[in-house]
């Protein structure tokens, strides 16, 4: 899956707060703790897998539109770090 997979939510609430915004709703708490429950599993069936990886995507996809969203209002106003962009890059490139 991929440490960076889920790399972007911890970049959000940082982004929130310094604008003065409201944090967008997602359901990262959700998927994580799922992800736990299956790591904590000694057999993983196939099926469960692909659930989980599909959920993983849709919610790294809208991870991204709303860190776009936020980027297209406030762009001038943001600076990211070289981690940051390392980590967005190798993450579009696992979506393409």
């Amino acid at each position: 899956m991929g440490k960076h997979r889920m790399a972007l939510q911890p970049y959000m609430p940082a982004l929130q707060g310094s604008l003065g915004i409201r944090r967008p709703r997602n359901k990262y708490r959700n998927v994580a703790e799922s992800y736990l429950s299956y790591c904590k599993k000694r057999k993983r069936r196939a099926s469960r897998t692909r659930m989980l990886k599909r959920r993983m995507i849709k919610l790294l996809e809208k991870l991204l539109s709303q860190r776009d969203g936020i980027h297209s209002e406030y762009g001038a106003l943001l600076r990211y770090t070289q981690d940051y962009q390392k980590c967005l890059s190798i993450i579009r490139k696992e979506l393409v």
